[in-house]
């Protein structure tokens, strides 16, 4: 691995910042003297019964605790005193976990297309403007991440001294790619982040859940609720604060372009510069991207 001084991250760091203020300005002046019928965006809303979203539900909870099970139940055969056998476990547990959700909305386009009347995209867009597109909504997410995740980590040091102590452990995925890992499990495992959880992801919270919430209580709610469930997901304390705010944008990245594209290309964008910040701060010493 190339290894960088810490002037070249930090430029780095500030780069990105710097580029984030100016393209989150330029979001909010977009939207500033528009009137009110932006809020409702360019994605059409998902009109089903709450007993078919309950179900939709029901089926990714369960098909997601059978993955896991299924990931544990592969994992006994290697001892656990090898060291390879938690990175295999993750790996293929991100794997089954990715292909339940696919699982999941292709059931739902193939058995139950009645419910798909109006289309996930509204608008028809290149891929490279959709590229384009969630390029700049990284860019101009990525002030308000970092911001949240500054302030949370203020936050749970207040609730300690209060005597209030959280769990505050990093995501797996970045204790991991911080070791050092052979190319195959290092590979494998940027797979996972880049290219199958951003379409799984995107499919289920913005194609499905968004759009649900949409028809229910408009596109401002919608946001909020989806990407609590998205954060919540995750099963990260530490990050959940962060994970909501990046919802919210990928909402907005999905409202702006009318194409889940946009929304995909957005989070692959965002996973793989985590991956950079996570390996060009393992290089100088520090713990995380903030």
């Amino acid at each position: 691995m190339l290894i960088l001084g810490s002037h070249w991250v930090s430029l780095y760091l500030n780069s990105l910042l710097f580029g984030g203020l100016i393209c989150l300005f330029l979001l909010v002046l977009g939207h500033l003297f528009k009137g009110p019928e932006w809020r409702e965006g360019k994605v059409r809303s998902w009109k089903i019964s709450w007993l078919d979203f309950g179900f939709l539900l029901w089926l990714m909870f369960l098909t997601v605790v059978l993955s896991s099970l299924i990931t544990d139940s592969l994992s006994v055969t290697v001892s656990p005193g090898e060291g390879e056998a938690g990175i295999w476990k993750d790996i293929s547990g991100g794997l089954t976990m990715h292909a339940a959700l696919f699982a999941v909305f292709g059931y739902f386009l193939l058995f139950k297309r009645s419910l798909f009347t109006d289309p996930i995209n509204s608008q028809s867009i290149s891929v490279s403007k959709a590229l384009a597109s969630g390029g700049f909504m990284l860019l101009a997410a990525i002030p308000a991440i970092a911001a949240t995740g500054i302030g949370w980590q203020y936050c749970i040091l207040l609730l300690r001294s209060w005597g209030i102590d959280l769990p505050t452990a990093p995501q797996p995925l970045v204790v991991v790619l911080s070791d050092d890992l052979p190319a195959l499990e290092r590979s494998m495992l940027i797979f996972l982040a880049v290219f199958t959880a951003p379409i799984a992801e995107e499919l289920i919270f913005r194609a499905c859940i968004y759009r649900f919430f949409k028809a229910r209580f408009g596109a401002i709610n919608a946001m909020f609720v989806s990407s609590l469930l998205f954060g919540l997901i995750h099963f990260n304390l530490s990050s959940l604060p962060s994970l909501i705010i990046l919802g919210i944008f990928l909402s907005i990245s999905y409202e702006r372009a009318g194409n889940l594209m946009a929304p995909i290309f957005f989070h692959a964008l965002f996973n793989m510069n985590s991956i950079i910040l996570i390996f060009l701060l393992d290089d100088v010493g520090l713990n995380g991207p903030f």
